[in-house]
C-alpha cells in the first residue's frame, strides 16, 4: 500500500524548519595536543602530551628539553629542564594548525627568546 500525504497550507511558517545547531567549540587544551614547529626557527619542536608534560627542542632522543604544562584559560605556565627553577607564563591563540604564542613572563633567558611566535601543527605527509 503507498500513501501519499501533502501539505496545501499557504500560511508562512514562523519557525525555521531545522534548527541550526551552534559550531562545536573543542576546547583550547585539546588543540594544543600534539607536535608543533616553530615557523621562523629551523628543527625547533615543541610536543604537547596530555596530562601535562611535553618534549621540546629538536626532540632529540638523547637530551630533549623534558617539561610540565597547565593551560588556564588562553594562558600557557609551563616549567622545563632548560631553566628547572625559572616559571614561564604565555598567551597562546590556536586557528586552524597555526599557534601563536605570546610571552607574559619567563625567567629563562634562553627559552623567552625562543618560544614567542607562531607554530605549525606538523600533519604527517605535509
Amino acid at each position: 500500500m503507498l500513501v501519499v500525504a501533502s501539505c496545501d497550507s499557504t500560511e508562512p511558517i514562523d519557525e525555521p524548519v531545522f534548527a541550526v545547531k551552534e559550531e562545536m567549540q573543542i576546547p583550547l587544551e585539546e588543540l594544543l595536543i600534539g607536535l608543533w614547529l616553530k615557523d621562523d626557527v629551523e628543527d625547533l619542536e615543541w610536543l604537547f602530551k596530555e596530562g601535562g608534560g611535553y618534549l621540546a627542542g629538536d626532540l632529540n632522543p638523547i637530551n630533549p628539553i623534558v617539561g610540565r604544562w597547565e593551560l588556564l584559560g588562553d594562558t600557557l605556565h609551563i616549567n622545563d629542564s632548560a631553566c628547572f627553577d625559572a616559571f614561564a607564563t604565555y598567551r597562546i591563540g590556536i586557528e586552524e594548525n597555526v599557534m601563536s604564542v605570546e610571552l607574559l613572563l619567563d625567567e629563562c633567558e634562553g627559552r623567552g627568546a625562543v618560544i614567542p611566535g607562531e607554530w605549525s601543527r606538523f600533519i604527517y605527509g605535509q
